[in-house]
């Protein structure tokens, strides 16, 4: 009955020795990545979305952030007047992305695409990933309130019917920051 234990103990050392192999290898990749800037971030289990990393703004673009929509332009008359259906949130974000959702929820988007403008001359344009046929070139200024106002673009209507001449009811819009 002792010999067998013997036996049993000395089958097992190659065991533990890569055991303790694995181990401090881990350790070392574990150290080597972290003197390297590669450790991941702790999780965040809080709920909700940060704000703050999803409307990034950046203070020398004025335009960057979230923004909601409070009027729109009507294209004889040029007064502003309150849509039925508003757009809930335009993100534009300093890398030249941007999204538009009528209805937040969470990281829900109806649309979503790139934008270029051109500050000197009050241009932006903004393209479509998937061609939904929206009128994204126009011009942009600030109101002397902060809100950002859109001219000559359509956005198209909820339930992405951008595009349709049909259901275009304005020329531009009014935006306030979130």
């Amino acid at each position: 009955m002792g010999n067998h234990n013997r036996v049993g103990m000395a089958s097992c050392r190659p065991i533990r020795l890569l055991i303790m192999q694995t181990a401090r290898i881990f350790i070392f990749l574990t150290a080597l990545l972290a003197v390297y800037g590669c450790v991941p971030e702790p999780l965040n289990h809080s709920s909700g979305i940060n704000m703050d990393d999803w409307c990034l703004e950046d203070g020398d673009m004025s335009w960057s952030g979230c923004w909601r929509e409070i009027r729109q332009i009507d294209c004889e008359s040029g007064d502003d007047f309150e849509a039925e259906d508003k757009i809930g949130e335009l993100r534009l974000l300093p890398n030249g992305r941007y999204s538009i959702t009528w209805h937040p929820f969470e990281t829900y988007t109806d649309y979503v695409g790139t934008y270029n403008i051109n500050p000197a001359e009050g241009t932006i344009v903004f393209n479509y990933e998937d061609d939904a046929g929206i009128d994204g070139d126009g011009f942009y200024s600030f109101q002397e309130n902060g809100d950002l106002e859109l001219m000559d673009i359509w956005f198209g209507t909820f339930y992405k019917e951008a595009g349709s001449d049909s259901h275009k009811v304005s020329c531009g819009y009014i935006f306030r920051k979130k």
